[in-house]
């Protein structure tokens, strides 16, 4: 197996070892057994079919802005507030992001800081959203400079709607997926999924919108995120368009 990327101790042995397979090539049996306990990632492809058949999908952003952080930092004081020490939940952002420099994006339509903590696009796919009836999205400015003037044809996509307690539980995988009570403030956060589709109830997913965020909380233990939920008018709207830099996992509505 080839690796992504890979370093190496000076005797030879690896330090670290950086390689995608396939849970259905003949090398990952042999594979998972010489991990063992050792964590890796696991992931799920989609195709572009499941996407734009689902009626829901999770959106996220796979393109960098540049600068890659607000001035102060990502989690400064500065732009969010009532956020978990423990788990990193319960927080809500206060204030726009605030860049040194004008904010470049290359050819992408949608970008993120790279934690997909947060969703910014270009002024074509708020224009877009407009003309085409898209409900339940909103923007905040991006401020630069000294001047904290208006990043120009940039802004952040703003979802303020919340579906209710969605997450079918006893429809999830478990060799992956777990989920805890936070012992700082008592919330329940779970791990981000990531093999095969999130299921979530149909009756607790809003259908007057076509963006919201899901109830639960998903995180690593240091910080957690709702899940931004695009209906599917939105993801056919990305594949006309053929908007780059976003992210489409389906989800099972049930």
């Amino acid at each position: 197996m080839k690796p992504i990327r890979s370093a190496f101790y000076d005797d030879g042995t690896a330090k670290t070892w950086v390689s995608d397979v396939s849970e259905g090539s003949s090398l990952w049996p042999e594979l998972k057994a010489y991990m063992g306990d050792q964590p890796h990632f696991v992931n799920t492809f989609f195709s572009d079919e499941e996407r734009l058949s689902a009626e829901w999908c999770i959106l996220r952003s796979v393109s960098l802005v540049r600068p890659k952080e607000p001035i102060g930092g990502y989690w400064s004081n500065d732009y969010y507030g009532g956020k978990c020490s423990v788990c990193g939940s319960r927080w809500t952002q206060i204030a726009p992001f605030h860049l040194a420099k004008e904010p470049q994006v290359g050819r992408s339509a949608f970008a993120s800081f790279g934690s997909a903590y947060e969703l910014f696009a270009i002024d074509e796919v708020f224009r877009t959203f407009e003309s085409e009836g898209i409900h339940g999205v909103d923007s905040w400015p991006v401020l630069v400079g000294k001047d904290r003037h208006t990043a120009v044809g940039f802004k952040q996509l703003l979802v303020k709607n919340v579906a209710g307690p969605a997450l079918a539980e006893e429809l999830v995988e478990h060799e992956r997926f777990r989920s805890s009570d936070c012992s700082g403030c008592g919330r329940r956060w779970h791990l981000f999924y990531s093999r095969g589709m999130l299921p979530l109830r149909r009756s607790a997913v809003r259908s007057d919108v076509d963006f919201q965020m899901t109830y639960e909380w998903f995180g690593s233990g240091r910080a957690a995120r709702h899940e931004i939920l695009v209906s599917q008018r939105v993801v056919q709207l990305i594949f006309k368009k053929k908007w780059k830099g976003a992210e489409l996992s389906p989800v099972q509505t049930v």
